[in-house]
């Protein structure tokens, strides 16, 4: 360990008594001797009383605190390295999510398909794996998870088929999905307003004609069945 790293050391108050008692001259020797180990200096201690002491009582704490600092500064480094590696993985893993955004789009029946295929150089950066050790894993475990899918209620398909201004019946549309449990043929529905759009390309589900659009409903049948006939 290199001493200069230490911005300070400690002097224990049981030290103080002894130190007080000694003639100037050899109190100076100790605390030189004290401050010569903290700064790594060579530093010899003539007499053999004072050496007695320092060897016996104040040396052992010293040595004590610098293991302490050790520890301190080897627990920090790995709390660093720790950092940079889960900062690594959760960039990785963005990388992972939104190239797997790109290459995904809504098919017929409002699923979603992979396409035409992304560069190599972005696939292979996303395939490559991140070694970490086990107890980084244990850190990052819910790091990256995809946000499940959320069940839509009857007020949220009615707004967005008012944004839309289509005719698909907002409580048949859920009640359908209620049934079957919200999939899209055999697999899990992902976005509901796109399976929307998709009755809504089908005319599947349309709401019932109200009192307030039933006379233009009545009236584009008549002119249909005119046209028909003539």
């Amino acid at each position: 360990m290199d001493k200069r790293e230490k911005k300070s050391f400690v002097m224990y108050r049981s030290w103080a008594a002894y130190i007080t008692a000694l003639p100037d001259l050899q109190a100076a020797h100790l605390i030189k001797a004290i401050c010569a180990f903290e700064t790594g200096e060579e530093f010899q201690i003539e007499d053999p009383m004072l050496q007695i002491y320092f060897e016996s009582v104040v040396l052992p704490e010293l040595k004590k605190n610098d293991e302490k600092y050790e520890t301190k500064v080897k627990t920090a480094i790995e709390i660093a390295r720790r950092r940079r590696e889960l900062n690594e993985v959760e960039r990785n893993r963005t990388m992972s999510n939104d190239v797997d955004r790109s290459r995904t789009m809504p098919n017929d029946i409002g699923d979603v398909s992979v396409s035409d295929s992304v560069s190599d150089s972005v696939s292979v950066s996303v395939s490559e794996s991140v070694s970490v050790s086990d107890s980084v894993y244990k850190d990052i475990k819910d790091i990256g998870k995809r946000t499940r899918f959320q069940r839509p209620t009857v007020a949220e398909v009615s707004e967005y088929c008012d944004e839309r201004h289509n005719n698909v019946d907002p409580q048949r549309f859920v009640d359908y999905y209620d049934s079957n449990g919200w999939h899209v043929g055999k697999n899990p529905m992902k976005d509901w307003k796109a399976a929307v759009r998709t009755w809504e390309r089908n005319s599947t589900g349309n709401r019932k004609p109200t009192e307030q659009s039933g006379r233009e409903w009545l009236m584009q049948e008549v002119e249909r069945d005119e046209c028909s006939r003539g």
